[in-house]
């Protein structure tokens, strides 16, 4: 996608970035190739942590299957209304650690002259996302080290269920912005981790311990607590699995049990939080 301005900054230099058709580069001449799909690759080497970082092919496979099948619609309808409580809409969308695309291209449709941009470290996230969703800018980016957006420029700030990176969150987001954040609620999956994991999970701690993470540069404004409950066919549970952190912290033997079981009802809760830069910064 070309875009007559762009919020894209260089990750050696931070200078913005002119857009090009097959590349974007800086004043600098550091030059960032589109790979075939369309997504960019502002990762650089001593950012990685591993050759291949992130959610791998399987899990991010796995989520677009069952994300289209609709068990989370809720989820991002819950997130329109909050958004719309703003008057004006935004002019720049960001989703950092977006994963395979699927909440911002929501986005994208709900705001079609927003620009908006998708970071995430894992390139099969990127990689899907840009075959699927050509009207956002996707980039391959460790949000946790800086996100590449020019300072004050972003006027929706989302994070659903990703890490969380209190700095650039503040160097970012513009004076009047959002940011909206979703975390796992009460007894989220629970049925899965009891069947799973020597613990059940607890989450209650989480919304508290995002607010405490997130000040004193941002207040909370609102939060709101949405579950339902779903019936899992086997082919879903699988997909659960492999697209959570269940399937690198269960027991073996427990992952192999899950396979005898046919259909599993399934709650999905969600805690949304929703803050804004604190009335005393400047």
């Amino acid at each position: 996608m070309d875009e007559p301005q762009t919020a894209l900054t260089c990750p050696v230099c931070f200078g913005p970035l002119t857009v090009g058709p097959s590349a974007v580069n800086c004043s600098k001449s550091h030059t960032y190739d589109r790979a075939r799909e369309g997504y960019l690759n502002l990762l650089l080497a001593n950012q990685k942590g591993s050759n291949d970082p992130g959610d791998d092919r399987d899990s991010v496979a796995a989520r677009r299957e069952f994300l289209a099948a609709g068990h989370y619609d809720f989820l991002p309808e819950t997130i329109d209304r909050i958004v719309a409580r703003h008057e004006d809409s935004p002019g720049v969308i960001a989703d950092a650690g977006c994963g395979e695309g699927y909440y911002l291209a929501r986005q994208a449709r709900k705001f079609p002259d927003a620009a908006c941009y998708g970071f995430d470290i894992s390139r099969s996230a990127m990689r899907l996302a840009s075959r699927s969703y050509g009207d956002c800018t996707w980039a391959v980016a460790n949000i946790a080290r800086r996100l590449p957006l020019t300072d004050k420029s972003c006027d929706l700030l989302l994070s659903i269920m990703a890490p969380r990176n209190a700095t650039e969150f503040e160097r970012v987001l513009k004076l009047s912005g959002q940011i909206v954040v979703v975390v796992p609620g009460d007894y989220h999956l629970g049925q899965l981790t009891d069947l799973l994991m020597t613990k059940p999970s607890d989450q209650s701690a989480k919304p508290d311990i995002v607010t405490r993470s997130l000040s004193p540069a941002f207040n909370l404004e609102s939060s709101q607590n949405i579950k339902i409950d779903f019936s899992a066919d086997q082919a879903t549970i699988q997909k659960l699995v492999t697209m959570t952190p269940l399937r690198w912290k269960s027991r073996r033997n427990s992952l192999e049990n899950l396979l005898q079981i046919d259909r599993l009802n399934i709650t999905a809760s969600f805690k949304i939080l929703q803050y804004a830069l604190a009335a005393n910064l400047p």
